[in-house]
């Protein structure tokens, strides 16, 4: 089984030029937890999680402004680099990647543009489809 069987290919992503309040306004009304980044050839520059923005304490502090925290450029909080998988790879290369991380979602791409994700959820999915 193939990547490609199990992702999901309409992602929900933001541009790099994008900030916080955008993204926090997508994840809370798409009820998702993550979204990748990518610039403006599709390319995945990173990938931004709940996690990434609660690990931001600084942004919980009482003295800190919520205007100036919905305009904190993406860029800033975004885990770069992240790692992604190819559409093509066999489905226990993300399993493995999965098994030995805290990954909940990889973003999938094919000649190096996202075309795809693939969460955790989407693997067990998968059981039933075999």
């Amino acid at each position: 089984m193939k990547t490609s069987d199990l992702m999901e290919e309409e992602v929900v992503f933001v541009f790099e030029s994008a900030n916080l309040g955008e993204v926090i306004d997508i994840l809370v009304k798409r009820r998702i937890n993550g979204l990748p980044v990518v610039d403006k050839q599709q390319r995945v520059v990173g990938i931004v999680t709940e996690g990434d923005i609660i690990a931001r304490t600084e942004i919980f502090d009482r003295d800190f402004d919520p205007n100036k925290l919905l305009l904190i450029p993406i860029a800033e909080i975004m885990t770069t680099h992240p790692i992604t998988i190819i559409k093509e790879n066999d489905i226990q290369l993300a399993l493995s990647i999965f098994a030995a991380t805290n990954i909940k979602q990889l973003p999938v791409v094919e000649n190096d543009r996202l075309v795809g994700i693939l969460a955790r959820k989407d693997l067990i999915k998968g059981i039933l489809k075999r």
